[in-house]
């Protein structure tokens, strides 16, 4: 009896060790496996190994850090389905081996990266059935690099089939090793597929990688020379593509847009040229295109805005690169279209199509004319207007620079006093509804009539007098100068030359012809490019 109790004991010790061993294994596993119907999941610890036998659905998740762990996965059927995110390989034996002879099926997300560092012929992927890659997510896959007359291994090697029917993958050999070595390869929806084949020590790209099915997608083929560098060596795009992931055309890279084709940039996506892209058919870019320009049409996806919070619309357009924006989508009553502005409250006014936004419409009311006084009693309301006179340098305004509410109708009066400094000059005294102001004979007095909108005033001409005795004479090769002042844009000129000004982002903010002398402008807040002839300056006003 004793013999039978010690021998009971000993089988559950063995048990809890078993139990409390695999647990442990698993710990130091770097992966999180989600197994939705009971597959068999063991950990090597001494080889490092993550080893899953199932029929149903797997997801195997790290968190982008780079692991000397590997995963081997052994399909039981053909309903097998394995999920990849974000797993980060690099070790000597193969990351990442599909075992058996079902087709295992993975789905890429996030950011997959499986390198060998290890001997002859190890693959980054190791396929010994069929593999199908599908799933919007990137993978890489780096065979072992083979040195000093030993192969390198595949991207991606071995397999009866592989099916990449989406994703962003790469695949790279080493010397003498396809990107991609499989019995039959097809790619198809919208995967972007790079593989990059290897050069042997006699620097013979002895394998190179087959497509024999192609029905969609774009494929890019490279060669690596024993010097490491890619040389290109193909490129095809079947099919119209929408590209639904953040993808780079490589520097030695080139790409051909068919044309009848169209090749979209799908929203929140960027696509980096850093190659060459030649457009031959049509390029929507509904996300960011960044990188060297396109050689041919490219065109944006704009969404257009109302911006009338009485009536809401929006609306939207592919427009072709630096064309005009159109001014009526949209109209609204008792107001006039301004402009398109990618900020609803303003910001900077867009005219032309550079990149793919969102835009919003600008208003301004229609003055509305004052109505003939009706035989009433009470009196209409007193309607005023904002009389805006300028701060100038050299001279005195009475009253002072600054803003007045005048009487719809009514004239404002001021008068100008020069500075002694500046008693020569001829003053030239404008308004913005295009008129020129001269002084009263009787008193002097500057009159604007009938003010019945907003009116802004310009005082021009104004520079001090020309300099006696020692005092140094400007040449006329020191004009034209220019700088700001506060809100102010000024421009001093020998004679009447036309100015031009821009907005850091090329938006033409103003133009005017000036005159002899001094020329102030306002202007918002900003950075401008200013033009006067052919002199062109960066002035920031402040």
């Amino acid at each position: 009896m004793k013999h039978v109790t010690s021998y009971i004991f000993l089988i559950i010790a063995f048990l809890l060790l078993g139990v409390n061993g695999a647990a442990a294994q698993k710990e130091e596993c770097p992966f999180t496996v989600t197994d939705k119907i009971d597959a068999n999941i063991s950990y090597d610890k001494e080889n490092k190994v993550l080893s899953i036998e199932g029929s149903g659905n797997v997801t195997i998740e790290g968190d982008g850090t780079s692991t000397g762990w590997g995963i081997e996965i052994e399909p039981q059927s053909i309903h097998f389905q394995v999920t990849i995110k974000n797993l980060s390989i690099e070790r000597k034996g193969v990351p990442l081996k599909i075992k058996g002879e079902s087709n295992c099926s993975i789905t890429i997300e996030g950011t997959n990266r499986f390198v060998s560092t290890g001997s002859s012929r190890t693959a980054g992927i190791e396929v010994k059935g069929s593999l199908s890659l599908r799933g919007s997510g990137s993978l890489t896959a780096i065979g072992a690099e083979g040195t000093d007359g030993t192969p390198g291994g595949a991207g991606i090697g071995g397999g009866a089939y592989l099916n990449i029917y989406g994703g962003i993958i790469h695949a790279e050999g080493g010397a003498g090793a396809a990107g991609i070595s499989s019995g039959n390869t097809s790619i198809g929806g919208n995967a972007f597929v790079i593989a990059i084949d290897g050069t042997d020590d006699d620097e013979v790209i002895a394998t190179t990688t087959q497509i024999e099915n192609h029905t969609k997608g774009l494929f890019i083929r490279g060669e690596q020379e024993s010097d490491g560098s890619i040389v290109w060596a193909s490129s095809a795009l079947v099919g119209n593509v929408a590209l639904e992931r953040d993808a780079e055309i490589p520097d030695w890279a080139e790409v051909t847009i068919a044309d009848n084709q169209t090749f979209t940039i799908a929203p929140g996506v960027t696509l980096t040229n850093n190659g060459t892209i030649n457009n031959n058919g049509t390029i929507n870019n509904e996300g960011t295109l960044t990188g060297n320009s396109v050689k041919g049409k490219l065109y944006h996806r704009i969404f257009f805005n109302s911006n009338n919070p009485e009536y809401p619309a929006n609306a939207e357009s592919y427009i072709l690169q630096d064309d005009p924006l159109p001014t009526d989508i949209f109209t609204r009553s008792g107001y006039t279209f301004q402009g398109w502005y990618d900020d609803p409250d303003g910001g900077t006014k867009v005219e032309t199509a550079t990149n793919s936004q969102i835009l919003y419409a600008y208003w301004k009311a229609v003055p509305v004319p004052e109505p003939e006084p009706e035989p009433d009693p009470e009196p209409a309301p007193t309607i005023y207007y904002t009389v805006t006179l300028p701060f100038v340098e050299g001279a005195a305004t009475d009253p002072v620079a600054g803003d007045y509410d005048v009487e719809s109708w009514s004239t404002f009066r001021f008068y100008l006093t020069l500075d002694t400094a500046y008693s020569q000059s001829q003053p030239i005294v404008t308004t913005d509804r295009g008129e020129t102001l001269v002084p009263r004979t009787s008193d002097g007095a500057y009159l604007v009539k009938y003010v019945r909108t907003d009116v802004e005033i310009y005082i021009d001409g104004i520079e001090k007098n020309n300099p006696v005795a020692n005092e140094p004479i400007r040449a006329a090769d020191d004009l034209p100068q220019i700088w700001t002042e506060r809100s102010l844009l000024c421009v001093q000129t020998a004679t009447a030359e036309d100015v031009r000004v821009v907005t850091a982002s090329g938006s033409l903010a103003l133009t005017f012809r000036s005159v002899p002398g001094l020329n102030r402008r306002q202007l918002p807040t900003g950075i401008y490019i200013v033009q006067v002839g052919k002199t062109v300056r960066k002035v920031i006003v402040r």
